[in-house]
């Protein structure tokens, strides 16, 4: 699947953009006071400022095949283990997929995924681009305020279409 479009909430914009341009080392295509814009290969990825609670969300980056391990010493990122032995690669068998995941500054599982099957690749780019995203993993806080939710746009075969309540339903 391609995300064309994907708009998340922050409450620290500065450290999202400092993380995002310096530590993944994604161009920043938009800056304002209250967004940044990122090209995450297919992918425009906004984040904007918001003083509500936000929920963590989950999503992945597609990268090139054969590429996990490399990506892991290019990018120095506190990587999630997966058990107690320290392992930070997660199989995939049935997506043909292997994937690492990190946090963001705010608290987002990012993943990097390779995938065999990936018909939408890109020779040469870091980043394909943004392949998934789930969540929210809290759907209320503790003040039982309302989070805000992710604003993505997929695009399946050359259609572009809004999937806000394909989320609202997950």
């Amino acid at each position: 699947m391609k995300i064309t479009r994907l708009e998340l909430a922050v409450n620290d914009l500065m450290a999202t953009q400092q993380f995002y341009a310096h530590r993944l080392c994604l161009p920043m295509v938009n800056a304002t006071y209250w967004s940044a814009t990122f090209r995450v290969g297919w992918t425009e990825l906004i984040f904007t400022q918001t003083q509500r609670p936000v929920a963590s969300y989950r999503f992945a980056l597609n990268i090139p095949i054969y590429s996990l391990e490399q990506y892991q010493l290019w990018f120095d990122l506190p990587y999630l283990s997966l058990d107690e032995r320290g392992c930070r690669i997660a199989q995939f068998p049935n997506w043909q997929a292997r994937a690492v995941c990190f946090l963001d500054p705010n608290g987002n599982i990012v993943e990097f995924i390779e995938r065999q099957d990936a018909v939408c690749t890109e020779p040469g780019a870091y980043f394909q681009g943004v392949s998934e995203v789930g969540g929210p993993f809290t759907t209320y806080l503790s003040d039982s305020q309302p989070v805000c939710s992710p604003k993505p746009h997929i695009c399946t075969c050359g259609k572009r279409a809004d999937v806000g309540a394909l989320l609202a339903q997950a």
